[in-house]
């Protein structure tokens, strides 16, 4: 079992180059993020001082800040949430000035895929210690279906090309999102078989379609799927997945392994579906050093997140409107940080009274939220933010 130790990191830098995406995807939460209006009348509440897309000569203050930091390990993901970061014009020369940063430790990208192959022998690919695929389908007609003709050999020639170059890289790892839903559920057990002979490790994480924004919200009648549905195309994968790893072995190639992003009362309900569970056929995001249950990286200064304007948040809660509405709310009004403003270092960054009362907020909310009872709340990465206001999951409160 592959424990997954993210506090071996200073601090995480969550950037997002660009909210611009050359895919529109039938199943995308965040497509009002494309909208021009949407970010001038909704994304900006008034308290940011840049909306308009950084160019590399701009973000140079931000990247002396890495430069200069007392933080020795640092790690970058590109995009984790929004946009696609290879559409931007300068996203080759940031990664390579990345790369030379002694501090930075570790890169990682969350990509589509359709357009990276074509920058990938310009990358400086040594510190790339992850990158995420989003793939929907188990074959090409299902991908296709969610994500728009030819896109599944653009996105196949990067994972064959990018495997070519890193599979010798003991830490590297090749991830694979998945978003299961009405469209897609059926062709999951697919899969693994894909990746048969991809030479890297490999870990797939499959999460369940929210419906709740975007064209997802739009197509939602497609999309819509039951947690049953969910275990039950789940524990098909798993069983074939258990197949291509036992003809991996034979190959001396590493295993396929699930991603579990949480330790939860869900996920225990789903490993009872698995025939010959293994434990060692999972990666869990287990913070084995944590010595608190109040986990969220934000609150222990381990965290920054950058949109493509040069603003600056404790983490991705904190960029989403209606969350910051809610903080106004209840903190009043203090003002986004901007790498423009003059900040010097990432201490002022997270010094700045935007972040403290972010803290602030956090540390008042782990005391209100019914997480503080439960005994798995140290293995199950919660959001204390998404918990208090957005409510927990029924199985939770059954515990």
């Amino acid at each position: 079992m592959v424990m997954l130790d993210y506090h071996a990191y200073s601090i995480g830098v969550e950037w997002h180059l660009t909210f611009r995406c050359n895919l529109n995807c039938a199943h995308c939460s965040v497509a009002s993020y494309r909208n021009e209006e949407f970010i001038n009348k909704v994304y900006n509440l008034g308290d940011l001082k840049n909306i308009r897309e950084l160019r590399y000569s701009e973000w140079i203050p931000f990247l002396e800040m890495l430069e200069k930091s007392h933080y020795t390990a640092i790690r970058v993901v590109f995009s984790p949430t929004n946009g696609e970061s290879t559409v931007h014009p300068d996203f080759v020369d940031i990664w390579n000035t990345l790369s030379d940063i002694k501090n930075v430790s570790s890169l990682w990208i969350a990509t589509n895929g359709t357009i990276l192959w074509k920058y990938l022998d310009k990358m400086d690919l040594t510190k790339l210690g992850r990158i995420t695929f989003s793939i929907d389908g188990g074959t090409a007609e299902v991908h296709e279906k969610i994500r728009g003709r030819g896109t599944f050999d653009s996105l196949w020639k990067s994972i064959e090309l990018i495997d070519s170059l890193k599979h010798d890289d003991p830490g590297f790892y090749l991830q694979v999102n998945y978003v299961i839903n009405g469209l897609n559920a059926d062709s999951l057990k697919n899969l693994p078989h894909l990746f048969r002979h991809i030479k890297s490790k490999v870990i797939i994480n499959v999460f369940p379609i929210d419906i709740s924004s975007g064209n997802a919200r739009v197509n939602y009648k497609l999309l819509s799927i039951s947690w049953d549905e969910v275990e039950k195309n789940f524990a098909k994968m798993y069983a074939e997945l258990k197949k291509i790893n036992y003809e991996r072995n034979q190959e001396n190639l590493p295993p396929i392994k699930v991603y579990m992003h949480e330790v939860s009362s869900r996920v225990f309900r789903l490993f009872k579906r698995l025939n010959g569970l293994s434990l060692k056929d999972f990666s869990f995001n287990i913070q084995s050093t944590q010595s608190t249950w109040k986990s969220c990286a934000a609150y222990n200064k381990r965290r920054i997140y950058l949109d493509p304007y040069g603003n600056v948040y404790p983490c991705g809660k904190f960029a989403e409107p209606i969350f910051r509405k809610i903080f106004y709310g209840e903190n009043g009004y203090y003002a986004v940080p901007n790498i423009m403003d003059g900040l010097v270092t990432i201490e002022d960054i997270l010094n700045s009274e935007f972040f403290v009362m972010a803290r602030r907020w956090i540390d008042e909310l782990y005391e209100k939220i019914p997480c503080r009872n439960c005994p798995l709340k140290t293995s199950c990465p919660f959001c204390p933010v998404a918990a208090y206001y957005g409510g927990v999951k029924d199985e939770c409160l059954k515990i």
